[in-house]
Formats: C-alpha cells, sequence, structure tokens
C-alpha cells in the first residue's frame, strides 16, 4: 500500500491477513529469500529493507537511491536513476551496472526477475517497454537477435525465444509488467542438448553438447539442418 506505506502478509491457504507492516515510505516491490523479506521502498525513507518473517522486526536496511524493484538471489535493486545495484548476502555493495552502457539515453526501470539464472529486468526508454536478459555475475547482456532473447535451457534439449518488446497490445504490460510474458520454447530432436545460440538475418545458429550445430529459422528454429563438421 504506497498511500499508507504499508506492507501486508497474507496466508497463503486461505488468503487471510495476518500481519501489517508500517515502512515509512512506498513500498514497491517484494522478494523474500532465507527468512527475509526485503521491500524495495521509495519516498521518504528510500531504502531496501529487510523484514524478519517470523518476527515482523525490520532487521537490515541497505539506502538505495530511488528504488523501484527488488530481486533475490544476492540482492538486485533496480531504480528509477537508470541503475541496478548488486548486494551480496551480507549487505554489501558488490557492483553496480548503470544502463548508459546498454545504450539507453534515458531509461527507467520497473522490475526485475531472477528465473533460469539470468536476471530478467523491464526497461521503460522512449520508445516503450522492452525485457533484457543479463547476467547475474557480470551484468553483461546476453544473447540477442531477432528483437528476441534467446536462451538454451541448461540440461535439455530446449531452447526459448522472449520477445524484448512488448507489445502494446498486451493489456497490463502496458505499465512494463511480468503478467503475460510467456517464452517461444522449441526441442530439438535426439535430445541434443542446446548449449550456445546466436540470431541474425532471420535464421538462429544453435550449438549443441554433441558438438554438431545446426541453422534454422528464427520462427522455428527446430526445424533445421545440421551444418558440416564438428564444433567446441
Amino acid at each position: 500500500d504506497c498511500g499508507e506505506g504499508l506492507v501486508y502478509r497474507v496466508r497463503r491457504s486461505d488468503a487471510e491477513l495476518v500481519a501489517t507492516y508500517r515502512l515509512g515510505g512506498c513500498p514497491n516491490d517484494v522478494a523474500a529469500a532465507d527468512g527475509l523479506v526485503w521491500v524495495s521502498v521509495a519516498g521518504a525513507r528510500e531504502a531496501l529493507v529487510g523484514i524478519d518473517v517470523h518476527t515482523g522486526e525490520v532487521i537490515a536496511e541497505i539506502d538505495v537511491a530511488g528504488p523501484s524493484a527488488v530481486a533475490t538471489g544476492s540482492l538486485f535493486v533496480g531504480s528509477q536513476v537508470d541503475v541496478i545495484t548488486v548486494y551480496g548476502d551480507d549487505g554489501d555493495l558488490v557492483g553496480t551496472w548503470d544502463f548508459d552502457h546498454y545504450g539507453f539515453g534515458w531509461a527507467r526501470i520497473h522490475d526485475v526477475h531472477v528465473g533460469f539464472g539470468v536476471l530478467w529486468v523491464s526497461v521503460e526508454d522512449e520508445e516503450g517497454y522492452w525485457l533484457m536478459a543479463l547476467d547475474r555475475d557480470t551484468g553483461d547482456q546476453l544473447e540477442t537477435g531477432e528483437g528476441a532473447v534467446w536462451l538454451p535451457v541448461p540440461d535439455s534439449a530446449r531452447l526459448f525465444r522472449i520477445d524484448m518488446r512488448f507489445p502494446g497490445d498486451r493489456g497490463d504490460q502496458d505499465d512494463g509488467s511480468w503478467d503475460e510474458v510467456d517464452p517461444d520454447e522449441w526441442a530439438f530432436e535426439d535430445d541434443d542438448e542446446a548449449t550456445g545460440v546466436a540470431a541474425a538475418g532471420g535464421r538462429v545458429w544453435v550449438v549443441h553438447r554433441s558438438g554438431r550445430v545446426t541453422a534454422g529459422p528464427a520462427d522455428n528454429p527446430s526445424r533445421s539442418m545440421d551444418l558440416p563438421g564438428s564444433y567446441s
């Protein structure tokens, strides 16, 4: 509740309200890990606040300028000043990733989320809303091409394709939310794990665990042909 500066704890089994926490600012995102609920609080407080899930006490607080989103798996904090700040499990600063580095003249971070070992970032700029995939350890932008992020699924023969741009006609995505982000998925024959990918010119090249490389159309990479030779 941004207006009242409140965070509510709701029991999952029956949706009953069991606790209310007053944070003295506008809570705009929540993430939980290791017995703590981390809340990014903007407005008067401007901090990342850690609440003990058992006692309800605030046991950690990190000052952050304009926090707008938080994700766990380390602590990734997006801010309204175009920066992602990374903290370790002990709360110490690990690094800062400025979005000028990715070619944005102006950007606002709306959401961050960790999945498949990747840090996903919902970003707004002058042209609309975009989805970025960053290496969670280095901040490097992952493989993109043909307007999408291409993600080999670890330990499987599957490949995900996720649009970088939120289409304008998908309802609540007008605010950069995640509700309708569904990846396209393809499976390759012979259960040959996809370990690397590149996309350009309407085609997708996939490196497989066996050393073979396949090339197929961007709209259906599984409909592919093997390239001659073996690669590693």
